[in-house]
């Protein structure tokens, strides 16, 4: 699951835009639902964009892809389901065919984050003043193991988070932490998030 967290003017009420009204002519192309994962994805980044730009909302959720998803991705030669994947018993092919789907979702991350630095905002960019929480619910799909879970937090300097850094928690240290410590950034204070048992001190460096 993602969570995009824009932070800029986060205490501040939405602004009043001078509203246009425009005629807008029909589609005359019959809407399909988009034919690849990819398309698909790319389509519910633009729509998270644009909701940033218009100052809709200043959070966004979106879950790319279930892990117990029957999924296939024949668009990059994996016919097999993502599900069925995960559970590759450590048998090298499955392990392989695995290792290139989740570096096909990432990959699909990117083009996200070059959407958000392609867009003035201010002094920077749209990535500059966003945070952007990228992981999945899962270490190890074979085993069903949620311990030692990696994500990646990206953002720009306005945010306080520096980046070019890889943070190593102690062993059973909550996810829920990095939320809390997140939260912190933007100047909300929360006693617990879950089950946080406190805060990442690392991510105060970073």
């Amino acid at each position: 699951m993602n969570i995009l967290m824009p932070s800029a003017m986060w205490n501040s009420g939405s602004p009043n835009p001078n509203r246009i009204t425009a005629t807008l002519k029909c589609l005359s192309a019959r809407l399909v639902f988009p034919a690849t994962f990819r398309e698909y994805a790319e389509l519910m980044f633009d729509l998270q964009v644009l909701a940033f730009r218009a100052d809709i909302t200043r959070v966004t959720s979106f879950m790319m892809a279930r892990e117990n998803v029957q999924r296939s991705y024949n668009e990059i030669g994996l016919p097999e389901a993502h599900h069925s994947m995960s559970h590759h018993g450590n048998n090298p092919e499955k392990m392989e065919a695995f290792s290139k789907l989740n570096v096909y979702h990432t990959d699909t991350l990117s083009y996200y984050l070059n959407k958000l630095q392609s867009i003035q905002d201010g002094d920077g960019t749209l990535l500059d003043s966003t945070v952007v929480l990228y992981g999945k619910g899962m270490s190890d799909g074979n085993t069903h193991n949620n311990y030692s879970v990696p994500v990646v937090v990206i953002g720009g300097p306005e945010n306080g988070l520096h980046g070019n850094g890889h943070l190593v928690s102690p062993k059973g240290t909550p996810l829920a932490n990095l939320s809390v410590s997140l939260l912190e950034k933007f100047g909300v204070n929360v006693e617990q998030f879950g089950d946080s048992t406190g805060h990442l001190p690392m991510l105060s460096d970073v």
